[in-house]
């Protein structure tokens, strides 16, 4: 995958921590913008028996709140991290 363009960002939640093809995340959470300007935020549900049930959802949000976010994001960037397990306990995956 080739990278965004400058100055633009993604941030993906997913929970459960492991999902595998078999067993997609039961939530995930995207926003994709850039600094200054309003972002797209996408949000995939699976529900029902065996997650069989794709609920998706599009918005927006505005550049005041994609400024904020992006302060709050800013300190989770140095923490230690580990692509293959839930080190804090949350059983939840952020990607910034």
């Amino acid at each position: 995958m080739a990278p965004p363009p400058s100055g633009e960002f993604s941030i993906t939640l997913t929970k459960p921590f492991t999902t595998s093809p078999s067993s997609p995340p039961t939530s995930k959470i995207e926003i994709i913008g850039e600094p200054n300007r309003p972002a797209t935020i996408n949000v995939t549900s699976h529900v029902g028996a065996q997650s069989q049930t794709l609920i998706a959802k599009e918005g927006a949000c505005d550049a005041e709140d994609v400024n904020e976010l992006m302060d709050l994001v800013k300190p989770l960037q140095g923490l230690p991290s580990s692509p293959d397990k839930d080190i804090y306990g949350v059983d939840a995956r952020l990607v910034l």
